[in-house]
């Protein structure tokens, strides 16, 4: 056998041996709550993978996620080094030696805060395996924080001390009106009333409270209205025309978003007269 043709042989048998020990990796990013992940929430490194599947997480804005990366050898040679960047978090890793053999697995978590802007938030990792003799593999996918605003509803209702109140003297005795109309009567002392209620699914903790005629009712009150939970609360006044008035309540989230509801209540200025209908 001559020289050259010994020569092409084995090119072609290194060729084949190369094609067959090929690089190759699989990610995927998931995505969850350390609280349901971390058995010790406060310690960063001790936190599982969230599943397969798992890679949008609803939260309330600024709350700790849990990220992970997992990444499978899905090629014939040995991964030696790896790099992981995510799109916002940067490197995570960065040529770190680490031999992931065929077939094997590893993952690593991450946790950090959630944005405060509302909406969904997508975020992209790729992570970059390298065999002996610079053989590079990589892939990416994609996760998404969905930071939710909060939701409630307010309703604001009036109706005469007397009828709402077993005592007209004390607030204490007082019922949640029913109408958000009432006829002005000069004089007449009134109670009105704010319903607000969570219906979103985080809890809402402070809380301030705003009337058009009456003035600030509630001040950053720290009370934890759980999702699902209503809470009221009645204030007398004596109206001194009739008008339209708004009641405007805000809730403030755990890590400092603001969020507004306004409901109207009306004192009337209805006019009857024996004789018309």
């Amino acid at each position: 056998m001559s020289i050259a043709r010994t020569s092409l042989l084995l090119a072609a048998a290194l060729a084949t041996t190369q094609a067959r020990a090929a690089a190759q990796i699989q990610l995927e990013t998931t995505i969850g709550k350390p609280s349901i992940y971390c058995t010790d929430p406060g310690n960063p490194d001790n936190c599982a993978l969230p599943p397969s599947g798992q890679n949008i997480l609803q939260v309330e804005p600024g709350e700790e996620v849990l990220v992970g990366f997992s990444v499978r050898n899905t090629g014939d040679i040995a991964l030696t080094s790896h790099s992981l960047v995510d799109s916002d978090l940067g490197f995570l890793l960065n040529n770190f030696p680490y031999t992931l053999p065929p077939g094997a697995s590893a993952f690593l978590t991450q946790r950090f805060a959630a944005p405060l802007a509302i909406g969904l938030d997508t975020r992209s990792a790729t992570w970059t395996g390298t065999a002996a003799g610079g053989v590079a593999a990589a892939d990416a996918d994609v996760y998404g924080i969905d930071v939710l605003a909060p939701q409630f509803t307010l309703e604001a209702t009036v109706a005469p001390a007397t009828s709402v109140c077993s005592n007209p003297a004390d607030i204490s005795t007082c019922t949640l009106p029913i109408a958000n109309t009432i006829a002005f009567v000069p004089g007449q002392k009134v109670v009105v009333g704010y319903e607000v209620r969570n219906t979103g699914t985080y809890t809402l903790p402070t809380h301030t409270l705003v009337d058009s005629a009456i003035g600030t009712v509630l001040n950053h009150l720290p009370y934890a209205l759980l999702p699902g939970a209503g809470a009221f609360l009645v204030q007398f006044d004596t109206p001194a025309a009739p008008a339209t008035r708004s009641a405007t309540w805000t809730v403030t989230t755990t890590h400092g978003v603001d969020a507004s509801r306004v409901a109207t209540y009306t004192i009337s200025n209805l006019l009857f007269v024996d004789g018309f209908e």
